[in-house]
């Protein structure tokens, strides 16, 4: 699934000029959301230094634009952005299990 930013949610802040963390909900695996380029449609909102969650869908259902399945997940922080290109870090990966 192509990055739009509507998928992107600031969901904490620190300070006047601090950083911000945000999640990302995506059908799209780790290795794609740490491509240098994927989230560059969200350039005017990130900075380097924010905080990205990532939670991936193994089920996604795009009619709702929901996640119904968790696949994968991860956090992310933002390396570079310049000239509108957005690189992410390498994720370091959560452990999503449900054993019950």
């Amino acid at each position: 699934m192509a990055f739009t930013a509507s998928q992107l949610f600031r969901v904490a802040s620190f300070g006047a000029n601090g950083l911000y963390v945000y999640i990302d909900k995506d059908n799209d695996g780790a290795a794609t959301v740490d491509t240098s380029g994927y989230m560059s449609a969200a350039f005017e909102q990130l900075k380097v230094g924010d905080v990205v969650l990532r939670i991936s869908a193994s089920a996604f259902s795009s009619t709702l634009n929901t996640i119904t399945t968790v696949g994968t997940a991860g956090w992310h922080v933002v390396m570079t952005n310049a000239s509108g290109v957005v690189n992410l870090s390498d994720t370091l990966a959560l452990t999503v299990t449900n054993t019950d």
